[in-house]
């Protein structure tokens, strides 16, 4: 069992939607399972991986989420979601070109040790 807290947020004037979650690690994910073309994956010096990906979203044209895995040494695993949608993970309102967040603003939240 997890937790999640999903929303709106606007940075620089960009408003889109998000969700962080935070679950037990059960499975790593991959890149096989996003789009393989626009996900990476790394191993950081404290044994952690580190998942960035990009998917396209359904509904408006250029709809897209910006996805941040951490798969964190200790069994936890986080994941957080910007999209340019008021909902990261699937068909809704188009808010803006792109998420208020770019993929290394992520990278940064995600392995912060303030979560």
């Amino acid at each position: 069992m997890g937790a999640s807290i999903t929303g709106t947020l606007t940075a620089s004037g960009v408003t889109g939607g998000f969700d962080l979650s935070s679950y037990p690690l059960i499975t790593a994910e991959r890149c096989d399972v996003l789009d393989p073309a626009h996900c990476t994956m790394r191993r950081l010096p404290d044994g952690s991986s580190l998942i960035i990906g990009r998917e396209p979203l359904e509904g408006a044209p250029g709809s897209v989420s910006y996805m941040a895995e951490l798969l964190r040494a200790d069994g936890v695993d986080l994941i957080l979601y910007v999209s340019n949608q008021r909902s990261p993970k699937g068909a809704s309102q188009k808010l803006a070109a792109q998420p208020p967040l770019t993929t290394d603003q992520l990278a940064a939240i995600i392995t912060s040790d303030r979560l």
